[in-house]
This record gives C-alpha cells, sequence and structure tokens, in this order.
C-alpha cells in the first residue's frame, strides 16, 4: 500500500516541523480465526470474507469465552482493537437476543451496516433493526399512533439485534413504567444479552445513570447478561460489583491493547524559519532595546518555540520581516494530487472553515482532482454524506474536510492521514480522532499532522516537543462510575413509586428532602403521593439534560432566508446562546434569543453590516482595544480564529451542602478578547508564551434560567484569604483532579471563588452535572496528586484551560511559584474535605471565665450598585446597642449609621470595666468604620492598646490546630446549639427592603454565634 511522506513535502517547501514517532501497538492475537467460529463468514460479503481470515485478538476469544459461560464482561481496550466482534461472534453463533446501546444513532450507522452483514452471512430470516424518536416519528407519520405500534411490533418479532440510543431507551422505560406499554417492550421482555458501546463518551453523570437503567432492564427481562465496552473506563471494581448484584451473574473485567500501526507526528511551524532565525539574531545583537529577546534566539531550537513572538516584536520595532507562517492550504493540496492509496481526514474546528479551507484546496488542483475533495458534517443531506462515505470507502475520494460527524461510528479502513487543522483542548476528542486511521495491518505506517491554528496551540508549541508529546499523550478523561450517587438513587426511588414497590428509608427521606413527595388525607387515612414539584422532577429526567425532552428552535437567517439549525438544550441556552453570543461552528452571532419563540441567528459578516446600536456599540470597543495594543481590528477574522471570544456570565445558586436542587442564571454576556501578540512569561525555569486578555461587557439583556440537581457545597473560607490566591487554587484543585489517578475531566468539578461579600471569600464546589464524585473519591488521593502540580510545563496550560485570569495572576504576581501555589491548594483542600466530610468538633469556650463580652460582626455587601453595611453585636451590652445598624450609600465607605453603631459600643466598652470586645478576623474592617469619626478611632486605639479588642480567630486556629473559616464557627456552634444552621449568604433578590432585613438577620445570628464560640454560654 502505497502512502505519501509528509517530510519529503514539507522540506521540498522549506517548512520548518517538529517531529517524533510512535511504535506501532497490536492486541496479542490467537491461533484462531473468526471463520473458526463462524464459518458461514467464508460466504458472506467481501467484509465478511476479509473478517473470516482474520485471527481473534486474545480479548475477543476471552469475552467470546466469558458470555458462553453465561458471565458479564467489562470490555477495556482502545480503538480498532474489535470490540465489536467480541460480542458479536457469540451472538451470531448462539441466535441471542441482544440490546445494543450505542450514544446515538448517528454513530451506529457503520456498526449497522457491519452486523447486518455479519448477520446476513449467518441467517436469511433474523435481521438487525436500528429504532430511535426519529424512526418512530416517521412510523406515525405514515401507519398513524396505533398502527405503528403493530408494524413496529411485527418487525421485532424476527429481529436478533436492536440498535438504540439512551435517550430514547430512557424515554421508553418511562413510558413502559407509567402507562404499562411502550414501543421497545415486546422486545425487551425477550432480551437475553444488553450491550453498552462506548460507555466513556457519555461522561460520569450520564455513564452512572445508563448503569441505573440496566438495572431496570434487568428486572424486566429476567436477568440479561450484560457487557460494556469503552476506551477507558474509571470505578471498573464498583461498576463490576453493581453488575455482579443486578443480574446475579458474575462480571468479569478484561483489558486488550489498541491496534496502530507505526505512527509519525508533524507540528508545523512556519516557512523559512532558519533563514529568519539569522536575521533575528543580528537584529536582536544590534539593537540594545532588544536584549530582552536574546534568550529566545540564542539557538535555533530556542527560536523556533518563539518564533511567533520574536517576530511579532521586531515588527513592532519597525522591522520589516517576511511572513513566516505557512499556507496550510497548498500543503492539503499535495494530498489529493498525490499518488497514494489512503484517505486524509482533516478535522476543523467549524462547518465555515471545513467549507472554506476545502475551497481554497479545491482552487488550486486540477478540475479533473476536484471530486477526489469532500466536505462532511451534519448539514450535508443524509444521502450526499453516505456518497462521501462509500467514495472514501473506495478511495475514490481522497482528502475529506470534517468537523465531528467522523469522530465515531465510520469504519474506514484505509485512512492513512489524520490532519488536526487547530488542536482540540480535550483529550477525548484527540483520541477518537486519531483512532479514525491505521485500522489495516497492511498500512506502512500512518500519519498526524498538527497546523496551529489558536494562540492555544502556539502556546502548546513554546513549550517545546517534549512537553508536547506529553501532552499529546495524556491518558484520557476518565468516567467515575458511581451507581449509588443520589441522582440515581432519586431515579430509582421514583421508578419505585410509579411500579407501587415499597420505598427504601434513605429513599424516603431523599424524596422528602427534595419535596416531591408529600401527605394527601383520604377517607382510608394518609398517604404518600407525588407532589407538584416531583411530578415535574419525573418528567423532566431525561437522559442528556435535566429538563423537558425537546430543546429551542434554533435558525439562521441569510440573505432573507431563515433555515432551522439543530435544537439546543434548556441548558445551552442559557449558558451558550444569549444575545450577542458567537456560534463558532455556523461562524454566526446570536441576535433574537427567547426560550419558547427560539434562538435567531446571522452571519457575522452580515450582521456586522446591518444596524444594530448594542453590536456597533461594542464593536467599538473591541476596535478600540485593538487599537491600544497596535492591531488590526477584524471582528470576523479574530473569532473564527479563536481571538474573540463571547462569554455568559452565570449566577449558580448551588446546594450548600450535599445534594439538591442548583439554579443558573445568565446575568451578562462579555466578548474576550485576546492579543494577536504574544508575550513572554517565565513559569520556573521555562518561558511560556502567552497572550494578553480584556473583556467586553456587552449591554443586553439576558433571559431564561436553568434549575437542576445535582452535588454542591458552599465554603465560607477565612478572612485571611485573600480572593485572587483562592481562585490560583482552586483552578489548581480542578487541574490537580484531572492528574490524579481518577482522572476526572477538567469541568467534571468545579471551584469557584465567589467574592460579592467583601469580608470573606466563599467557595462554591459543585459537579455542573450529578455524578457524587465529591462525596465519595478519597480525597487523600487528591491530596498526594497536589504534590504532582508544576512538575511538567503542561500544567500552566491546564491552569490556563480552568481559568485564565487566576493563570495569569499566578505568573505575574506569585512569580509562577508552584510551591505556593500548592500550599494554597492544600490549605483550600482542607476547607473541601471539612465541609464535606462534615468533621465537628466539641465547642471549647475561647475566653472561659471572662464575664463581659460583646461580639461584633460586620457585613459589607454590593447589591444593584448599593453598598449596604451591617453592623451587628451580642452580649454584654445595653439592649438599644445590640440592635443591628444598617445602612446603604453609593460609596465604597461606611455610612453614618455603622459608624455611629460602632462609636457607642466603643464608647460604652470604654467606660464600663472588664468589657472586652471579640470579632472574627475583621480587625481591619473595624478599623475602617472607626476611622470615620476622630472620636471612635481615638476609642479603637486605647482599647486595643489596653488588649480590650480580641480577634476570635488566631485563638479558633490555636485551639483547633487547623485554619478554621467563619462557616467553620457557625457549622460548630450550630451542632453545639442543636439550631438549624441559617444561611451565611444572603439572597437579597426582591427588593431592597427584603435584602436589609436579610443581612441584618444573617449578622445578628452571626454576631451571636462569636459570643457563644468566645464564652460557650448559649445566652
Amino acid at each position: 500500500m502505497k502512502v505519501i511522506n509528509t517530510e519529503e513535502i514539507l522540506k521540498r517547501d522549506n517548512y520548518n516541523y517538529l517531529y517524533f514517532e510512535e511504535s506501532p501497538s497490536e492486541p496479542e492475537t490467537v491461533d484462531m480465526t473468526f471463520a473458526d467460529i463462524l464459518p458461514q463468514l467464508t460466504k458472506g460479503d467481501e467484509r465478511c470474507r476479509y473478517l473470516a481470515k482474520q485471527r481473534m485478538y486474545k480479548h475477543q476469544l476471552e469475552v467470546f469465552k466469558n458470555l458462553a459461560q453465561g458471565k458479564n464482561v467489562v470490555l477495556v481496550s482502545g480503538t480498532g482493537s474489535g470490540k465489536t466482534e467480541s460480542w458479536a461472534m457469540y451472538v451470531l453463533k448462539n441466535k441471542i437476543r441482544t440490546l445494543a446501546i450505542y450514544p446515538t444513532l448517528a454513530l451506529t450507522d457503520d456498526q449497522f451496516q457491519r452486523l447486518k452483514s455479519y448477520l446476513n452471512a449467518v441467517s436469511g430470516e433474523l435481521k438487525v433493526m436500528r429504532i430511535d424518536s426519529t424512526y418512530v416519528r416517521d412510523l406515525m407519520n405514515r401507519y398513524g399512533p396505533a398502527k405503528a405500534r403493530y408494524v413496529l411490533a411485527k418487525d421485532v418479532l424476527s429481529t436478533l439485534i436492536l440498535l438504540t440510543n439512551p435517550a430514547f431507551l430512557l424515554a421508553d422505560l418511562k413510558r413502559l413504567i407509567t402507562h404499562g406499554s411502550s414501543w421497545l417492550s415486546e422486545f425487551l421482555r425477550e432480551v437475553r444479552l444488553i450491550v453498552v458501546d462506548e460507555l466513556d463518551f457519555y461522561g460520569s453523570s450520564r455513564a452512572s445513570l445508563l448503569i441505573a437503567m440496566l438495572e431496570l432492564l434487568a428486572e424486566i427481562t429476567h436477568k440479561p447478561q450484560i457487557v460494556v465496552l469503552g476506551a477507558t473506563v474509571g470505578g471498573v471494581d464498583n461498576l463490576k460489583k453493581h453488575l455482579d448484584r443486578v443480574t446475579g451473574r458474575e462480571t468479569v473485567v478484561i483489558r486488550g491493547k489498541a491496534f496502530r500501526v507505526r505512527n509519525r507526528w508533524y507540528i508545523v511551524l512556519g516557512r523559512n524559519l532558519y533563514n529568519l532565525w539569522r536575521l533575528a539574531k543580528t537584529l536582536v545583537r544590534e539593537n540594545p532595546k532588544l536584549s530582552y529577546l536574546q534568550p529566545l534566539a540564542s539557538s535555533f531550537d530556542e527560536f523556533k518555540k518563539y518564533f511567533s513572538l520574536v517576530v511579532e516584536e521586531l515588527r513592532s520595532a519597525g522591522y520589516r520581516i517576511e511572513e513566516p507562517y505557512p499556507e496550510y492550504e497548498k500543503i492539503l493540496a499535495r494530498y489529493v494530487i498525490g499518488e497514494e492509496d489512503g484517505v486524509t481526514i482533516v478535522f476543523c474546528p467549524s462547518i465555515r472553515s471545513a467549507e472554506r479551507l476545502a475551497a481554497r484546496v479545491g482552487m488550486l488542483i486540477p478540475s479533473e482532482y476536484r471530486d477526489k475533495v469532500a466536505v462532511h458534517h451534519h448539514l450535508v443531506p443524509k444521502d450526499v454524506r453516505t456518497r462521501i462515505e462509500e467514495g472514501l470507502r473506495r478511495n475514490t475520494i481522497k482528502v475529506v474536510f470534517t468537523v465531528r460527524t467522523l469522530l465515531q461510528g465510520i469504519d474506514i479502513g484505509t485512512v492513512v492521514r489524520v490532519i488536526h487543522y487547530g488542536l482540540p483542548r480535550d483529550i477525548r476528542e484527540l483520541r477518537q480522532r486519531e483512532g479514525r486511521k491505521g485500522r489495516r495491518r497492511e498500512i506502512p505506517f500512518t500519519e498526524s499532522i498538527v497546523l496551529p491554528l489558536f494562540p492555544w496551540d502556539r502556546e502548546l508549541v513554546s513549550l517545546g516537543l517534549d512537553a508536547l508529546k506529553e501532552w499529546l499523550s495524556q491518558e484520557v478523561e476518565g468516567v467515575y462510575i458511581n451507581p449509588e450517587n443520589d441522582y440515581v438513587k432519586l431515579f430509582k426511588a421514583l421508578v419505585k413509586y410509579f411500579t407501587r414497590q415499597e420505598l427504601e428509608d434513605k429513599e424516603l427521606e431523599l424524596l422528602k428532602a427534595l419535596g416531591l413527595i408529600e401527605f394527601q388525607r383520604s377517607l382510608y387515612g394518609e398517604r404518600l403521593v407525588l407532589s407538584s414539584e416531583g411530578r415535574r422532577v419525573w418528567f423532566y429526567i431525561n437522559f442528556y439534560e435535566f429538563g423537558p425532552p425537546y430543546g429551542v428552535p434554533r435558525f439562521i437567517k441569510k440573505d432573507d432566508e431563515v433555515k432551522p439549525l439543530e435544537e439546543v438544550s434548556r441548558r445551552d441556552f442559557v449558558e451558550k446562546f444569549q444575545l450577542y453570543n458567537f456560534d463558532v461552528g455556523n461562524e454566526a452571532i446570536v441576535l433574537k434569543a427567547d426560550p419558547r419563540r427560539g434562538i435567531v441567528e446571522k452571519p457575522l459578516s452580515e450582521a456586522l453590516r446591518e444596524p444594530d446600536e448594542v453590536l456597533a456599540e461594542v464593536s467599538r470597543h473591541y476596535a478600540l482595544i485593538k487599537l491600544r495594543w497596535g492591531e488590526k481590528a477584524d471582528l470576523r477574522s479574530d473569532v473564527l480564529s479563536g481571538r474573540l471570544q463571547s462569554l455568559v456570565v452565570i449566577s449558580v445558586r448551588t446546594p450548600e451542602k450535599g445534594f439538591g436542587f442548583f439554579l443558573e442564571e445568565p446575568l451578562y454576556v462579555k466578548w474576550l478578547v485576546e492579543s494577536s501578540r504574544p508575550r513572554p512569561v517565565k513559569i520556573g525555569d521555562r518561558i511560556v508564551v502567552t497572550y494578553r486578555r480584556e473583556s467586553i461587557e456587552v449591554p443586553a439583556p439576558c433571559i431564561g434560567s436553568y434549575k437542576g440537581l445535582t452535588y454542591g457545597f458552599t465554603i465560607e473560607l477565612p478572612p485571611r484569604v485573600k480572593v485572587e490566591e483562592a481562585k490560583v487554587a482552586a483552578a489548581a484543585l480542578q487541574v490537580t483532579l484531572r492528574l490524579s489517578d481518577y482522572k476526572i475531566p477538567l469541568r467534571e468539578v468545579e471551584f469557584v471563588v465567589q467574592e460579592q461579600v467583601k469580608s470573606r471569600p466563599i467557595l462554591l464546589v459543585w459537579e455542573p452535572e450529578p455524578a457524587g464524585i465529591l462525596t465519595s473519591i478519597d480525597w487523600n488521593k487528591i491530596r498526594d496528586s497536589v504534590d504532582k502540580l508544576g512538575s511538567s510545563p503542561i500544567h500552566f496550560v491546564l491552569l490556563k484551560a480552568v481559568d485564565d485570569i487566576a493563570a495569569m495572576y499566578f505568573a505575574d504576581v506569585l512569580r509562577g511559584d508552584w510551591k505556593k501555589v500548592k500550599e494554597l491548594a492544600n490549605e483550600l483542600l482542607d476547607h473541601v474535605v471539612f465541609k464535606i466530610h462534615g468533621v465537628i468538633p466539641s465547642l471549647k469556650p475561647l475566653l472561659q471565665g471572662k464575664d463581659k463580652v460583646i461580639s461584633l460582626y460586620v457585613e459589607q455587601i454590593s447589591f444593584r450598585g448599593m453598598n449596604y453595611w451591617c453592623l451587628s453585636s451580642y452580649g454584654s451590652a445595653p439592649v438599644a446597642l445590640k440592635e443591628s445598624a444598617l445602612c446603604a450609600s453609593f460609596e465604597s465607605t461606611p455610612c453614618t449609621e455603622v459608624i455611629k453603631g460602632l462609636k457607642e459600643i466603643l464608647d460604652y466598652t470604654y467606660r464600663t470595666s472588664n468589657v472586652l470586645l471579640v470579632h472574627f478576623g475583621q480587625l481591619s474592617m473595624l478599623q475602617t468604620i472607626a476611622s470615620e469619626d476622630r472620636t471612635a478611632a481615638l476609642l479603637f486605639d486605647v482599647l486595643r492598646n489596653e488588649g480590650r479588642i480580641i480577634d476570635l480567630y488566631p485563638l479558633v486556629v490555636k485551639i483547633y490546630r487547623r485554619d478554621v473559616s467563619l462557616g467553620d464557627v457557625v457549622e460548630i456552634v450550630a451542632k453545639f446549639t442543636h439550631s438549624k444552621r441559617r444561611p451565611l449568604i444572603p439572597r437579597c433578590r426582591e427588593s431592597e427592603r427584603r435584602c436589609g432585613d436579610e443581612i441584618k438577620r444573617v449578622c445578628s445570628y452571626i454576631a451571636r454565634t462569636l459570643y457563644i464560640l468566645a464564652t460557650g454560654r448559649v445566652t
């Protein structure tokens, strides 16, 4: 098989590049072919005859044997390792009725064709079916609801293998539970094997829900065997125990290697870099003002890392420098007209970029070659996509440009090259792209080519080849399976309710705590029924989103023609499709957004030409930023290159402690502008290329909200914690979870530091999707992983991926000091673990024997442009002084009532012997208030010098031998006094009056808490 060597192309056109090789990999084979198990394959079509001659992999034979013994199987094996054939041979040989669950039916087309081919060789009577909501809708349109059900029931009688997706399956199971029948009910009752393919595709929360669905299916279908397939599966031991329990069968875990021929990586840097380096070295040496560039141009190897930075700095200094950046379309054209027997897949960041790049390549090649180039994405009609796929298999199409539609489910055996036109940030997506190539032994070698497109790519390249190899070879993000998490328990409890099974005590408590059940009185006494909220939750439990089973319609208006796009989920509407959000995939911008009427987008090029005051204003701000940076303003180009992004700023109300409801509300959209000029930042002993950033708030209203269920914890941090440092530590902990043995994806657990409460930072720890990670992982393992931080240059890149602003604070203010970050992360981890595991020490009075104590608590909250100040006291003071003083102003300085209140307390303390004033880490705030009045300031200094103003914070730290936050203090005292803990963050939303009442109530409660902590007395 002939394959073009990319090295020859790059050297011929004087391109510079980084290069490394990956060794071939092949699972262990056995002395048995597929024809030994299914001789009929030799009489099938070309696909069957090819498979018949192949020797089986060891893991395939192990799967076959264990299934034949009646066991369940969890197969963890890489791409190209024949996972489908592992179970298909057992099913086809024994005519086992099988339900196969794939992520989406769009990904099952190749699996369907493959299984259909195998089954035709074995039996002419049985068939393979694919059923989803689209299939059912078409059936109903053709026959009507009643006859459609009859037709489908008849079809499934002769079906051996039925393919579906989990979204349709869950909806059908809910239909079966509530109505007693469903579209798949006839087939499900006879199923003897259930296959879950690509478990790692779903993420931790949905994977755990899918396992719960298997438990439900096991009850309906008389304990079938179960096969779970995935390239990476976390929590395998838990999964094994769970499958053992629900099926009553032994589960075996089998592992296999991926199949891969020798692979060559090329990271294209630029053209004529050697000559450019020699020129740069001379210019830097001759111009003293450019001496800071000396380390970057000292050697050619260093220059290759930072050439984009050096070029931009030389241009800023007035030098005319030749354009070093490659013309990618010319490289790609070589693969179309060159002589080779393989196929090249080019993965692009958007549909428009794929179409545009394909068009540019088409212009460079002779007309007779243009039918060898194709574009494949979901907007291409299905019949055209099918023809493209067939052309790829027959090698009549040489180069295909795509977005994500070729990631899974389509086996094109002759793919020899994958080109990344811009690297994905997700390792899972990178692996899925890479898994498309090198699936035939006759391929001599394959190639992976990176064409850097975004600043993200350039930053990675600046780390050097070793770091780049480390990033590319990272382990795939894990899937954490926790079938016992509360979301799964909730689903199972509601299933029991509808099927009239007895609820366990824990299930009953969960439903009560969430307000999903209520007592209803009747002639026969009281009985539990679902509340209106309970019915809503049951309706909203769907596989891919907690919400209605339909999305928000979306349209694109181009040249006065309106075309429908794919619907978006309710959550995506809130988080990604507000007014003036960019839709990079369609190179468009949102100009109308309504959760009922839908979303209307316009192509960027059109929208910028039309009169729109808001868009014009924000575009002017963008242009001014670019002008200040000395860069050309090109909004459309910056959006497509990732230098201009839109972000919806979300207000999140998470559960305070544990599992419960959360609410997301969009506050405003902001545009993030990133400079095209790199700048060097020193991290430890390394120089990393970064880019300046500024944000623009879009003056347009947001609409909608999203309510869901998840795990969350609200943690108040100690007064001495700096907000900026806490944000760095929070980002570092997310990176730590990714680096740990759990390999938790960066966004499956969020650590968010809020600073709207001025007297103390608040840390929200929550799971955007409920997986039960926070309450079930071993946090000691996470602490061990904190020590890994800084051991690799890619850790800074990961930190930037989590929080770009925190990463810049780490680089600029903390000077890239990983030791400091580890200290901060460990300190934050202490608070997280304390909160989650609820360790409550016994109450130890801090000032035992002191009779006269007055506790003080001050709060400052910014709300709707107003600054609210509140001062509360509790203890040995006249009643008049115990009233909370509250005032509001537009200024950030303390207001009159609070100054007056503190002055009166200071005066009373000064005139009364043996009275102590206590506070918790608020010395600077109290000083700020006192400094507004000359008498108060004098009294404050006198009392402090006399030791009569005492900070409880260091005393608490000393006694409890750990750093303790105000939230911890309230938790300790509430436990001691058996009182219900009150919220510490005022929810001031309905009105200013309500806001003031809430602040006063909370401040009074905290002042009383501090008094109890100091004296040990409740009154």
